[in-house]
């Protein structure tokens, strides 16, 4: 049999039958949460990718509902303690925020953290990184349309988040975001670069 410890009522580890019957139980538990949370965050995630790619065929109507559906598939994720921090589901919450500051910022002009995930750290800081990418892809179909104004602005938004990242002293996947980021400014800078000299020439 299992010695038991009386003090703690805690299992000793012996070769015990009923002690391993329950580990393989509570194994299973936990694993088969972590394959369901798997299949939600992947399908959340891929909702706030379309809202990104609609956001940037100015379909404001169909961002805001995929967004809404990714909204409401990850919230019972994020609010599992044991489960918040799975690779996957960490992956969905920085897309879903990155989606909300892109579309929040086509439609206001401003980046907009979603109530209960500002003290998340480092899912806003790698948002933050991405939504550089966004910006600069939206710059790119700005130039295209002649917008000179608009290229300018987001390059200097760019420009602005890059330093405040720059400032952090990132580390590790961050870090490699935060250069990520600073390639999308250099981008930005070319594209804007390129419209004026463009321009002169006209």
């Amino acid at each position: 049999m299992c010695c038991q410890n009386l003090v703690t009522n805690a299992y000793c580890l012996h070769m015990d039958a009923d002690f391993f019957i329950l580990l393989q139980k509570g194994y299973r538990v936990a694993s088969d949460a972590r394959k369901q949370a798997i299949g939600v965050a992947l399908k959340a995630q891929a909702l706030a990718k379309r809202a990104i790619f609609a956001m940037h065929r100015e379909d404001v109507v169909e961002a805001e509902r995929l967004l809404g559906e990714c909204r409401g598939m990850m919230m019972g994720l994020v609010r599992e303690k044991e489960l918040r921090y799975e690779g996957s589901v960490v992956a969905m919450v920085e897309e879903y925020l990155e989606a909300e500051m892109y579309v929040g910022y086509v439609k206001t002009g401003e980046f907009v953290v979603p109530e209960g995930f500002a003290e998340d750290a480092e899912a806003v800081i790698g948002a933050i990184c991405d939504v550089t990418g966004e910006l600069q892809r939206r710059q790119v179909m700005l130039a295209v349309a002649g917008d000179a104004q608009g290229v300018r602005k987001i390059t200097g938004v760019i420009r602005d988040m890059v330093a405040q990242l720059m400032a952090m002293d990132l580390e590790g996947v961050l870090r490699t975001k935060g250069d990520q980021a600073k390639h999308s400014l250099r981008r930005a800078e070319d594209v804007e670069y390129d419209m004026v000299v463009k321009s002169r020439r006209e």
